[in-house]
């Protein structure tokens, strides 16, 4: 009897302090994805000015202001939450080699161009920020607001995605009748 409560109680013990260490991964990872997602967030805010300077069709500038506010939204409700944990003078985490070749890009365009590569360059940066929130549930997380957040950021990149999409393709509708 004494063999099995100390089997077991040593067997919670390690449950517990494995589980508090995946725990702790889960938080620590938390806090680097809000951090990513407030530099996500303030990249629209620079994809937006751009769009208002080079593109050509009015409803891809409105557009790009629609999901530039519900960004500029939800990155304010990470800074007053306190969760803006970036270091300031680091190099952006959020964007790697090809998306930064893609921004490049898109900024060398202008008109209708620059309304085609618009759609698809934000297509393409909102999956891999979906994807990016997949990797950590908000039920994991220990810290309700962090949770909620992530649930609110999710839908919103969602909806993003869905009507870049249907601008997208309006765009190859339009280009094929004409």
């Amino acid at each position: 009897m004494r063999k099995t409560f100390k089997r077991g109680a040593w067997s919670l013990l390690c449950m517990l302090v494995f589980s508090g260490a995946t725990l702790a991964t889960t938080e620590d990872d938390s806090a680097a994805l809000l951090t990513r997602l407030s530099e996500f967030h303030q990249h629209q805010q620079e994809l937006n000015s751009l769009t208002e300077q080079q593109a050509e069709s009015a409803e891809i500038s409105e557009l790009a202001e629609s999901i530039a506010v519900d960004h500029h939204l939800l990155d304010e409700w990470l800074q007053e939450a306190g969760h803006d944990e970036r270091q300031r003078g680091d190099d952006a985490a959020y964007s790697n080699d090809e998306q930064q070749q893609a921004y490049e890009a898109l900024q060398s365009q202008d008109g209708a161009e620059f309304d085609r590569q618009f759609l698809d360059y934000q297509m393409n940066v909102h999956r891999q920020a979906l994807d990016l929130l997949q990797e950590i549930p908000p039920e994991s997380l220990e810290d309700a607001e962090r949770a909620n957040h992530l649930k609110v950021t999710y839908e919103a990149l969602r909806k993003h995605l869905g009507m870049l999409q249907n601008h997208r393709q309006e765009d190859v509708g339009l280009s094929e009748s004409e």
